[in-house]
């Protein structure tokens, strides 16, 4: 590093991405929690939730695979 200008860039960089693994941490442990709590067992007996997560599922792989 040879200016401050590229240590904060670099500083910045990995508060960013500590910050990011946070957030995916936090959210996975979010929903590991409700799974594990039973709010799937719901959401499996009515039938319309079924169909929208099927279609949003596949949106979303569609879009992002």
């Amino acid at each position: 590093m040879n200016s401050p200008v590229n240590a904060l860039t670099y500083i910045i960089f990995i508060v960013h991405t500590i910050a990011i693994a946070a957030t995916c941490t936090l959210c996975d442990l979010l929903l590991l929690t409700l799974g594990l709590a039973g709010v799937a067992t719901p959401i499996n007996q009515n039938e319309l939730f079924q169909t929208l997560a099927l279609w949003l599922g596949l949106g979303f792989l569609l879009y992002y695979g």
